[in-house]
């Protein structure tokens, strides 16, 4: 966050996901699991063990907080210090999705979809 401000640009938001990233890597390995026959005739056994055994550790790295993950909301004021948006999430939040406000600031909905339902990076397919 440092470093950030010292570039210029002003943190409206921070968020520890570890515990997402631990439930997310979870719901991988499985899914990981339960196509391994795809998953071998695409990458063979040493990657697939690889990244099993890759997940498996960072698992438990999150889950004892040895491990982190941060998100930050970063932007850059003009000149003149005005800001502007992105808002902090839970500002987004209280506008209401879908609501007027939502709108008017062009914000998107504050969470369109949580880490632990999203596909592993390695395969959309699998």
């Amino acid at each position: 966050m440092r470093a950030a401000e010292s570039a210029g640009l002003e943190v409206r938001d921070a968020e520890n996901l570890r515990e997402h990233y631990a439930l997310t890597l979870r719901r991988w390995v499985r899914r990981l699991e339960g196509a391994h026959a795809q998953a071998l005739g695409r990458v063979g056994e040493t990657t697939n063990r690889v990244w099993r055994l890759y997940m498996a550790g960072c698992i438990h790295g999150f889950a004892l907080g040895h491990l982190a993950v941060y998100q930050a909301l970063l932007l850059k004021p003009d000149g003149s210090g005005k800001a502007g948006l992105p808002l902090p999430v839970e500002i987004g939040m209280l506008v209401g999705e879908g609501g007027a406000g939502a709108h008017q600031l062009n914000y998107p909905r504050a969470v369109a979809m949580p880490p632990a339902e999203r596909q592993p990076p390695w395969s959309p397919h699998l």
